[in-house]
């Protein structure tokens, strides 16, 4: 899919994609914003971010 829209200089934009990832990603992307105020929410998405990185290694581990 191509999409021929015009992002303008000093106009903010946050692009995801569609779908069940697209909901997801456009999720942490709100929480990454909230999380600018908010140290709760800050460490929240930390730990969440860490868990998903030894998601990856023990799918990685299994996979070599």
């Amino acid at each position: 899919m191509h999409c021929g829209l015009f992002f303008l200089f000093g106009i903010p934009d946050a692009t995801v994609a569609i779908g069940k990832a697209g909901a997801k990603n456009a999720a942490l992307l709100a929480v990454q914003i909230l999380s600018l105020m908010d140290s709760e929410m800050k460490n929240k998405q930390g730990s969440f971010r860490e868990e998903m990185a030894r998601e990856v290694e023990l799918a990685d581990a299994g996979i070599g």
